[in-house]
């Protein structure tokens, strides 16, 4: 299938999105080699939109997501909000009308 960055526009995914299902699945069955994923977890967009869109390949040959884990807290640790941590963020999220508290570690 060829890159189609009018495609991606359309979906409107930026910076910030979250990868649903599908293309979670797609980008975790190509991730490196050592990098673990648990089904829950979410995906989400790192890197600059004009990144996400740039039809050079060569230029620009790939998107950066985080991987933010399911904590299974009812609310995020008041340690791990608002950049107080340096190397993790906690933050709150809806999934299917319930709230879900996710966590991102820096080196992931």
């Amino acid at each position: 299938m060829p890159f189609d960055p009018a495609s991606i526009e359309g979906h409107g995914w930026r910076q910030g999105s979250v990868l649903g299902p599908g293309l979670a699945r797609e980008a975790k069955a190509r991730a490196p080699a050592g990098v673990g994923f648990k089904d829950d977890d979410w995906l989400v967009v790192t890197s600059h939109d004009c990144d996400i869109a740039n039809g050079a390949l060569d230029k620009e040959p790939i998107v950066e997501v985080l991987r933010a884990e399911v904590t299974g807290r009812v609310a995020p640790d008041g340690q791990q909000i608002g950049g107080r941590s340096p190397r993790s963020l906690q933050f709150q999220d809806s999934d299917a009308g319930r709230d879900v508290v996710l966590r991102c570690r820096v080196h992931e």
